[in-house]
């Protein structure tokens, strides 16, 4: 992994290459396969995110609807909810770190 960030990140330059809700979003099992194939073991850290004023204010009053809004974006599969419930999963993690 090491290796793959100094790549893209240094010498291709690249500002970012993972915005972290990916590991979220996307159903790509990224982590078993390091865990399985590699032997990594988890590690958890504190989720430190701080959201932009009209933003936050959204995700503050849709975030009691998270589970509803999880089940929508299960049975839809609509991106746009999908990328909602993304967020609204990061902030479940957020809160859980405090």
């Amino acid at each position: 992994m090491d290796g793959i960030l100094d790549y893209y990140l240094n010498e291709k330059k690249f500002l970012y290459v993972m915005d972290g809700s990916r590991s979220i979003h996307h159903k790509t099992r990224f982590q078993d396969y390091l865990t399985e194939i590699f032997g990594f073991t988890k590690e958890y850290a504190r989720l430190n995110v701080v959201y932009s004023g009209k933003f936050a204010m959204l995700l503050k009053m849709a975030y009691p609807f998270r589970s509803i809004l999880g089940g929508i974006s299960d049975k839809m599969g609509n991106r746009f909810i999908a990328n909602i419930n993304a967020v609204l999963k990061q902030e479940y993690i957020r809160k859980s770190c405090q």
